[in-house]
């Protein structure tokens, strides 16, 4: 079995421990987005902080992917005057 990356080894024990949208839990009973609740909550003491860093390292490596260059290649949308 090949080695594995470090957040593939994080995700694998989120799943195992089953806290898989815990953090989003918490974000929206405060009634914020994830992302605006990470970055509130990002220099918090204890497990909370750390959650929150987690969470935005995760929506860091969602958003440009994990491929080697760095972004997925995304489409240009057409503009509405274009169709």
């Amino acid at each position: 079995m090949a080695k594995d990356k470090p957040l593939q080894r994080i995700a694998r024990s989120i799943a195992k421990k089953g806290t898989k949208g815990k953090f989003s839990r918490k974000a929206k009973r405060a009634g914020m987005s994830t992302a605006a609740y990470a970055r509130k909550e990002r220099h918090a003491p204890g497990a909370l902080g750390k959650e929150a860093r987690l969470a935005e390292t995760f929506a860091r490596f969602r958003k440009r992917g994990t491929s080697k260059r760095g972004a997925k290649k995304r489409t240009r949308k057409r503009s509405a005057s274009r169709r």
